[in-house]
């Protein structure tokens, strides 16, 4: 009986090991079909004479096989997801997880910074428009866009400020933007 229930285990993990090579080798043909032609047999080349030691993974531009700082144009053309072999150890680079989640990080903060930036200026632009107008309905509606912007830009800050950027803690957010349309009315 025990020695059914090993011949058996062993024979799953047989079946699960097929079952991985086929779906890399799969993903590895569908890898290479999408080579340029130039390209494809050198990668093909490098992945079937190293077999699971063909890639390596790079971080902080690194080749994390053999610990080789690659250049930064090898670095820009990983992170473009471009094919790359490290001169060192002949392995075809690709991002770490963890940096790609750094790259996105900052991509992330990157463009959060520019909604912001992007955010003030209008509201100055307003500002300013409205210190020009003569009209009051003119000089209000001016105001009421400008609480309007800011209110979307506190939003923003909220949303990209927190560790969950799917939900707002509304209580805060509208205590926040309460105070801020005090302070916008009695500045006004």
């Amino acid at each position: 009986d025990e020695s059914a229930k090993i011949e058996k285990s062993s024979a799953d993990r047989k079946a699960d090991l097929e079952k991985q090579l086929a779906e890399a080798n799969k993903n590895l043909a569908e890898s290479v079909a999408k080579l340029p032609e130039d390209l494809g047999a050198k990668y093909k080349r490098i992945a079937q004479g190293m077999g699971h030691d063909a890639l390596s993974p790079v971080q902080g531009k690194l080749c994390q096989a053999c610990a080789t700082t690659i250049t930064s144009q090898m670095y820009i053309e990983v992170t473009n997801l471009a094919y790359v072999v490290c001169k060192s150890c002949n392995r075809i680079l690709y991002l770490s997880e963890a940096e790609q989640r750094d790259r996105a990080e900052a991509m992330l903060h990157e463009v959060n910074h520019r909604v912001a930036n992007s955010l003030a200026i209008v509201s100055s632009f307003i500002r300013l428009q409205k210190n020009a107008v003569e009209g009051q309905a003119a000089k209000d509606a001016l105001e009421e866009t400008q609480v309007r912007i800011n209110a979307v830009a506190l939003a923003h800050k909220r949303l990209y400020s927190s560790g969950n950027v799917t939900e707002v803690d509304l209580a805060e957010y509208l205590e926040s933007l309460l105070s801020q349309l005090e302070t916008s009315l009695v500045n006004a």
